[in-house]
């Protein structure tokens, strides 16, 4: 144990924090729940320093109670299940799965490679918030990790980050309810890397498409958008007002159409119980409902406003980058196991726009590249209107 408590105070030298006991936890039971070891070294850190910030770059999770999942860890077996992403390794409990430690802002994972032997042997793998850029750390565990992220050493541009820029070294996090862990944050889409801004493209859409059916409606968009509270984005107004509410592919795009079908209201409040059921359902068996690094929907600041579904049940959206619709960029959530999306799996295309991610998506039979990769398609774009309902 020398060797972890000599890390250990190395990193909150770094971190210019005091360690001390931050509160019993059940060790032994957490490791017969999940069937396995724990590092030495990230047990003492937990227990030995404060909950916060490390460069604004890395916190350290709970693993959960006797009887509860990781945090992060279900989520991640769904996005490796459906074909998110790229992962390279299986998912815990598989031999030498993934099992998430830590989390980043955007929504970054730190994991262990839960390799046969010894734990404090595992390797530390960190990867973007899409699971598509991944990085193993060969300096050792945890709080070696840890020790190179505080100092600035560790190279974290593969994820587009300068860790020896940032600042403060340690913020610490002190919330009222510390099981509750604070909910979603507002900035949460703001605070999302991505490598370009969304472009209009309603005009390629068009003529994709061909012409509109006769007889749609233009919205009021005033009044949805008082409502609202916000603006929303022009080419998906100008698509509303040329289409109406059908499918285009296998996205169903939803309209604002208050006290009518395919209303985007109506998907917009389905949405919103379905996270709000999946809450309670947290609250009952863990104690504490969704953290602050996991996405809010509307009408929670700065959430997920939803604008259509596939047939699997995933949900479209923009997520509200900022207050310019136009650079708001689209969120796609997968079902969860229960088949709601309170439970699924969230993924930010920030470089995506509405008309250009539906100029991008194929069917599943027409698919040539998987999906998240947002791959060009084979064959041209078909727009399916759907029957207006009376008034």
């Amino acid at each position: 144990m020398t060797l972890e408590v000599d890390r250990l105070a190395r990193l909150a030298g770094l971190l210019g924090v005091q360690p001390g006991p931050q509160g019993s936890f059940d060790w032994g039971a957490v490791e017969e729940s999940l069937g396995s070891r724990l590092p030495a070294d990230y047990k003492l850190l937990y227990g030995s320093l404060p909950d916060g910030w490390i460069r604004e770059f890395v916190r350290i999770i709970r693993p959960g109670g006797a009887g509860f999942p990781v945090p992060g860890l279900e989520d991640m077996r769904v996005w490796r299940k459906d074909g998110q992403g790229s992962f390279p390794y299986p998912m815990f409990p598989d031999e030498s799965g993934l099992l998430p430690w830590g989390v980043g802002p955007g929504g970054e994972a730190f994991c262990w490679l839960t390799e046969p032997g010894d734990p404090g042997k595992w390797p530390v793998v960190a990867a973007d918030a899409d699971g598509t850029r991944w990085r193993t750390f060969g300096g050792g565990g945890v709080a070696e990790f840890l020790i190179e992220v505080a100092s600035g050493r560790y190279d974290a541009s593969f994820l587009g980050v300068d860790l020896a820029a940032r600042g403060p070294v340690f913020r610490p996090i002190v919330t009222q309810a510390p099981r509750r862990l604070g909910g979603p944050r507002a900035d949460y889409y703001a605070r999302l890397r991505h490598d370009r801004e969304p472009v209009n493209e309603f005009a390629e859409l068009r003529a994709d498409l061909g012409p509109g059916p006769a007889g749609v409606r233009p919205v009021d968009w005033e009044s949805v958008e008082k409502k609202l509270g916000c603006r929303l984005p022009s080419d998906y107004k100008a698509f509303a007002d040329t289409y109406g509410p059908g499918t285009c592919c296998d996205i169903h795009v939803v309209v604002p159409r208050p006290g009518k079908a395919h209303d985007m209201f109506g998907l917009v409040e389905r949405v919103q119980e379905q996270v709000r059921a999946a809450d309670r359902r947290a609250q009952a068996t863990r104690g504490f409902g969704r953290r602050e690094y996991e996405p809010p929907v509307y009408p929670e600041p700065g959430g997920m406003i939803s604008w259509g579904e596939a047939a699997d049940g995933s949900v479209f959206g923009w997520g509200p980058s900022g207050p310019d619709p136009s650079k708001w960029g689209v969120t796609v959530t997968s079902p969860g196991p229960d088949g709601t999306i309170g439970a699924g799996a969230w993924t930010y295309f920030g470089g995506q726009s509405f008309s250009s991610l539906l100029r991008k998506r194929p069917l599943p039979e027409q698919q040539v590249m998987i999906f998240f990769n947002l791959g060009a398609w084979a064959g041209g774009l078909v727009f399916t209107p759907d029957q207006e309902s009376s008034p």
